[in-house]
């Protein structure tokens, strides 16, 4: 996953110094997250939600980005659907995960646990950006500063999501059986 959103990124910088317009490397990178999310989540939530639901829900996914890419905000613009599309489904799954622990009431320490941390930065990032997601293409069009601050604090928010999937990343490795 690492390497693929890595060289996405650089391919992205180039594309930005070729062609001012790095776009068809978001659209790229919203089907890379969302893909592999869906299928961490496929090992996280069964028995509330199965493999394979979860499978029709990422394939689902890459059918209504493909149309998006085709017929809706095309591979040069500014990702608005699928952006707010890949939001829904990630508040949904983040809730759902912590709903299952919650009901199964078997984990002392949540803290511990991979699948917390991953959760919770999911629950993070994706309700701390789902006003901009949903007024993306009104942001878009805002006077520079407006825009600056927004995505201003959009970053601020991927920052704190990404101290958290390291904190993830760490119990992993310090516990990979329950996690």
């Amino acid at each position: 996953m690492l390497w693929a959103i890595g060289l996405n990124g650089v391919l992205g910088l180039w594309a930005e110094t070729q062609w001012t317009n790095n776009l068809p490397f978001f659209h790229s990178y919203i089907l890379i997250e969302a893909l592999f999310l869906i299928k961490v989540f496929s090992f996280l939530l069964p028995p509330i939600i199965s493999k394979r639901n979860l499978l029709i829900v990422g394939a689902i996914f890459t059918l209504f980005w493909i149309g998006n890419v085709l017929f809706f905000d095309g591979i040069w613009a500014n990702p608005a659907y699928i952006r707010l599309a890949e939001t829904v489904i990630m508040l949904t799954l983040a809730t759902v995960w912590f709903y299952k622990v919650m009901k199964e009431q078997k984990h002392l320490s949540l803290t511990r646990l991979f699948s917390f941390w991953l959760s919770t930065a999911v629950l993070i990032f994706y309700s701390g950006n789902l006003l901009l997601y949903v007024f993306n293409n009104f942001v878009f069009y805002q006077a520079r500063h407006v825009f600056v601050v927004i995505w201003g604090i959009h970053a601020f928010v991927s920052i704190i999501t990404y101290l958290i999937y390291t904190i993830a990343i760490i119990w992993a490795l310090k516990n990979p059986i329950s996690s």
